[in-house]
């Protein structure tokens, strides 16, 4: 999708067209988000309406996999915005998502330089860290999080959905199980009180119970999260590894299918099915799907 970045167009109330933008884009209506956001790109005056709106459409493509034009249309905010550091933090993530860690590394500290205090590049630096094996680093980046969170206050549902996964990095490289009990109890409620509409938030609090074996507590919130946006293949894709966890092979493949129709190029959607195709011996056809997710990163 090409943009065209005006100067000096003007807009009634950009806040209001955000919001309306973002609505659809948390509620699982990708094609209405994309209109709305490039009806915004191409009419908003101010820089960082602009790249809010750029990281919208961006967010938007990824959801469906088209991974291609969600990198296309940061890479030109980019260019048209080179000041504004969320357009190089949404570049650093994409590139991240997609394997590149030298080019994400980059783009995360061009955001930084920018804006020191930049949630999401910060985020993905720690996280290039620890995929490259710079352990030091990445526990001393987690744990910017947990200090920016004490320092700030932060009480905006993104940056503190951003503060949540960060500091459970750091819980879990410190094993520090209060963290992940104030991630779950505190700063997941705070991200729903800010904005109901947070499917993040009920699917990060549902992902780490999971992770904790408390599958009780854990299904509800992933639940809650698709009462949402029942097209977030993040949380279809997680009740599909919970059933797998049961042996539930059946309920996992629908799950696997589901995602894939949302997003036939999601990464994780595509091991669930791999997963399931292994354990039902079809290992040519778990090697394709396996494939198909290497394509993407």
């Amino acid at each position: 999708m090409a943009l065209a970045w005006p100067l000096g167009a003007a807009v009634i109330d950009p806040a209001a067209d955000l919001a309306a933008a973002r609505e659809h884009l948390q509620k699982g209506r990708y094609a209405e988000a994309l209109e709305a956001y490039g009806t915004l790109a191409e009419s908003a005056a101010a820089g960082a309406e602009r790249a809010q709106a750029a990281v919208g459409i961006s967010r938007a493509h990824e959801a469906e996999g088209r991974w291609k034009d969600a990198t296309d249309v940061i890479v030109a905010a980019v260019r048209d915005l080179p000041d504004e550091p969320l357009v190089h933090a949404r570049l650093a993530e994409l590139h991240f998502l997609q394997g590149r860690y030298a080019e994400a590394e980059q783009s995360a500290i061009r955001a930084i330089e920018l804006d020191d205090k930049q949630p999401l590049a910060r985020l993905v630096l720690a996280d290039v860290y620890t995929e490259t094996g710079r352990l030091k680093e990445a526990n001393a980046a987690y744990r910017w999080f947990v200090r920016f969170y004490n320092a700030a206050q932060p009480a905006d549902a993104e940056t503190l959905l951003l503060v949540a996964r960060g500091s459970a990095q750091y819980a879990r490289f410190n094993s520090v199980s209060q963290i992940f009990s104030f991630v779950v109890n505190t700063l997941c409620p705070d991200a729903l009180q800010d904005d109901p509409a947070s499917w993040q938030a009920h699917f990060l609090s549902g992902s780490l119970l999971l992770e904790k074996y408390n599958r009780a507590q854990a299904m509800p919130e992933l639940q809650q999260a698709l009462a949402v946006n029942p097209r977030a293949a993040d949380v279809i894709v997680a009740i599909g590894e919970a059933a797998l966890q049961q042996n539930d092979l059946d309920q996992a493949a629908e799950q696997a299918s589901r995602a894939l129709a949302v997003n036939p190029h999601h990464p994780a959607a595509l091991r669930l099915k791999a997963d399931v195709l292994l354990k039902t011996g079809k290992l040519d056809d778990a090697l394709e799907a396996i494939q198909q997710a290497l394509a993407v990163n």
